[in-house]
């Protein structure tokens, strides 16, 4: 196999590209490694980035990571107003949980109501078809039996309170 020589041009030629893409490499290497990018707020509480540090402010370095400073200022521009996005929301939510927890309580409150009425019912249902005949107390403290067609009614009455309450 014959080796092809290589001419003195031809590696000044080469050790040029070399020294070339070396230049290239480090004036694009610091866009590509990250820009020294400063964040401050001013007065208006507005905050601001910027590649130049601000003069008579106090100013917070950032990494950028190889981000474009216009990039943070577009993702920083987006964080702001979802969070006062956040705030105005926080109180319609607040209203809204608010709304939820008392219908929470009204439902409730609802329940213990039927459960307790289910319960009752229950009881007096037990009462009234455990014997033929049932006991009751007057207004006056004295005692009576119910008539059937009272006690049937009763019945009647108790069961469909368990139906209503009994869910």
């Amino acid at each position: 196999m014959r080796q092809k020589k290589t001419s003195h041009v031809g590696k000044l030629k080469a050790r040029l590209c070399s020294i070339l893409f070396a230049i290239c490499y480090l004036n694009i290497g610091p866009d590509l490694s990250g820009a020294e990018v400063y964040r401050w707020v001013d007065a208006n509480g507005v905050v601001t980035y910027s590649q130049q540090k601000p003069n008579n402010t106090n100013s917070i370095p950032v990494t950028t990571a190889g981000t474009p400073p216009s990039a943070l200022i577009a993702q920083e521009n987006a964080r702001v107003a979802q969070e006062s996005l956040k705030t105005e929301l926080t109180e319609k939510q607040q209203q809204l949980i608010d709304l939820q927890t008392r219908e929470a309580n009204r439902i409730a409150a609802e329940t213990a109501l039927r459960d307790s009425l289910c319960e009752s019912s229950t009881k007096r249902l037990a009462k009234l078809t455990e014997k033929d005949r049932v006991r009751v107390q007057n207004p006056d403290g004295s005692l009576r039996i119910l008539a059937e067609e009272e006690r049937q009614e009763r019945i009647t009455s108790a069961r469909d309170k368990i139906d209503e309450n009994c869910k």
